[in-house]
């Protein structure tokens, strides 16, 4: 029994310290999130929220708006995701009542203004997004998929290969957005089953910054299953897209996370390398006040970080602070601190003397106190993690609430405050359990399972050891290894039948093309033939041709133009048959009614040019006679 404590501590003991280094682990690629395109941008500042805000204060009870409300709240779901959401739900209000005015400007004729429903339920599904409110996210994603089904199913029957084209890049941004949920829910298979119905859309439409944004996606999942090689194959996919395009800005982003990889597979030289070449390109764009650049700056901190270069990588994690701070980005916010805290927290479990990092807070002329007092460097790392969970709360964001709580845990943990570390580790399993954070709570369980193992409640660790495992497993387990590789085999099969088909369908192509030719020049030949039998005929007095050869040559001419005419008609008597009698290939009846008529038309002028061309010969021989005589 003693043998199985000590091995159950020792594996709960090194999760427990894995979890105070990495802390948050904000370094992560994040997935690319689409709204009609929108690629995950956030709104044009200030300037659009007023003038949207103008709009909906003039606007009429009409579309108008309830588009102006829809777009302010996608503007605001980042820094006011509470005002979005009710923004929406006077959207969803205004859709539903009686007496709104301007259907004409919902661009489809099914009722109750669905592309506008989609828009709303798209953009509620990204602000439960944002709060990690993942099951709800996921019922406002689903519930716009199926309005953009139904959307896609009308275009294709009225033919509209425009409308065809953009309600099926709307449903591959669904699909994206689906898996994005179920990637932070660690439901790899399902977020992979998502991405590559994304990216089958995609690559049909031939939408290269959509499929770019794919390869990204699919890359995060083999990071999140460690399968490097995998990811490191759709990172440099991607890339290779990005610099088709010349998309400095995703070029940047593609080099941020294959720098993740090196930096996970601890390549540190190759990981720094592709970061700054992230950061030049950002400079050169002149975009280095933006997240994805912050993010940058805190993967770097890890770095150095990592390498127990620690005044570099606080000077980093400051650098991404300050970003977060200008943009007023709380989120960012909240993650650094995070970072910071971590930071703090693995300077005192390795002893190291404070004296050593030139940054931090209230440090100024008590480098030497702290050195007398390393508990000190324990209440900084709890300070910023306290801070993180303040504007963590705030933002409603339960999944990054888990790491902070997670944080300030393992921080409890090292103070020895063992009824404190429950009290946290207890509040981020149930934030995790209720957002399906699998990965997170796998953790918490960790750090619960340790403490009760210092306070010798051996029961209750082992229930959370095993608990522990139990997610771990499923997050990692080899069944879902092998089933990610099942859908990226059956993605492969996919796209190889739809490159099949493509090219069945370009020799098709190419071969009507050529039968089309074939015809024309036919056709024309038969033209060429009828004019010239024509032409003799016309000048048949001339020519002294006998009436009864002239006549069976005028009803050979009529013949064949009573052919030819049916010949060029045929597909569309056929198509007008079957149309009318509700039958494939029409029936025999109508196509002899149809002939008879056709014939009954030719039948006068047959008749016509018989008796014209018995005139004219007759007169041209009366000539002859008088000249003779």
């Amino acid at each position: 029994m003693e043998n199985k404590r000590t091995i159950i501590k020792i594996a709960i003991y090194l999760t427990v310290l894995l979890l105070v280094a990495v802390g948050s682990s904000p370094f992560r690629p994040v997935p690319y999130l689409w709204l009609g395109g929108a690629g995950g941008t956030v709104g044009n500042g200030n300037t659009k929220i007023d003038s949207l805000k103008t709009v909906i204060q003039t606007a009429g009870r009409d579309t108008k708006k309830v588009k102006a409300l829809s777009d302010l709240a996608w503007e605001l779901m980042y820094s006011n995701p509470d005002t979005a959401t009710i923004l929406c739900e006077q959207v969803l209000e205004l859709l539903g009542s009686d007496n709104l005015q301007g259907k004409g400007d919902d661009d489809n004729s099914l009722p109750g203004y669905p592309s506008l429903h989609a828009a709303v339920f798209h953009t509620l599904g990204a602000v439960n997004y944002i709060q990690s409110n993942y099951p709800q996210a996921l019922e406002y994603y689903f519930k716009a998929l199926k309005i953009k089904e139904q959307l896609l199913g009308q275009a294709k029957r009225s033919g509209n290969p425009d409308e065809i084209g953009k309600y099926k890049k709307d449903m591959a941004n669904s699909y994206n957005n689906i898996g994005a949920v179920y990637w932070n829910q660690s439901s790899y298979p399902q977020a992979l089953e998502y991405y590559f119905k994304s990216l089958k859309i995609r690559k049909e439409l031939g939408d290269k910054k959509g499929i770019a944004g794919s390869y990204n996606n699919i890359g995060i999942i083999y990071w999140n299953q460690s399968s490097y090689p995998q990811a490191l194959k759709y990172y440099f996919k991607s890339l290779k897209i990005e610099k088709q395009l010349g998309n400095k800005q995703g070029m940047a982003d593609s080099y941020n996370n294959i720098g993740v990889i090196y930096e996970n597979q601890s390549s540190y030289p190759q990981a720094l390398e592709y970061y700054f070449e992230s950061i030049k390109i950002k400079r050169e764009l002149n975009d280095t006040l933006n997240t994805y650049f912050a993010n940058t700056y805190n993967n770097i901190g890890l770095i150095y970080a990592n390498q127990s270069s620690y005044p570099q990588a606080l000077g980093y994690y400051f650098k991404a602070l300050k970003i977060y701070k200008e943009l007023g980005d709380k989120k960012g916010v909240a993650m650094s601190y995070t970072n910071i805290g971590s930071l703090y927290t693995v300077l005192y479990t390795r002893g190291d003397s404070p004296d050593t990092l030139g940054y931090g807070v209230n440090l100024k002329g008590a480098v030497g106190w702290i050195a007398q007092n390393p508990a000190l460097l324990l209440d900084t790392a709890l300070h910023y993690q306290q801070q993180a969970l303040l504007i963590n709360k705030e933002l409603s964001d339960e999944y990054q609430m888990t790491f902070s709580l997670s944080g300030i845990g393992s921080i409890y943990f090292l103070k020895k405050d063992y009824p404190t570390v429950i009290q946290y580790y207890q509040q981020a399993v149930l934030l995790a359990d209720d957002i399906g954070a699998l990965q997170q709570g796998s953790e918490a369980h960790s750090g619960l399972a340790e403490c009760y193992e210092q306070t010798g409640s051996y029961k209750l660790a082992l229930e959370h050891y095993k608990q522990y495992t139990t997610l771990k497993d499923t997050v990692f387990n080899e069944e879902k290894s092998k089933e990610i590789g099942k859908l990226e085999a059956r993605h492969e099969m996919e796209m190889a039948e739809m490159k099949r088909k493509q090219e069945e369908e370009e020799q098709a192509r190419i071969l009507e093309e050529q039968t089309q030719r074939r015809h024309l020049l036919q056709y024309s030949g038969i033209f060429i033939f009828i004019i010239a039998i024509f032409a003799i005929l016309l000048f048949s007095g001339q020519l002294n041709i006998p009436v009864r050869v002239a006549k069976s040559g005028v009803f050979f001419t009529f013949l064949l133009v009573y052919e030819f005419v049916l010949v060029l008609i045929d597909p569309y008597i056929e198509q007008w048959i079957t149309e009318f009698s509700g039958q494939a290939g029409g029936e025999p009846a109508y196509n002899l009614i149809v002939n008879i008529a056709l014939a009954g038309l030719f039948l006068p002028l047959h008749n016509f040019a018989v008796s014209k061309l018995e005139q004219r010969l007759f007169k041209t021989r009366k000539r002859k006679l008088e000249k003779i005589k």
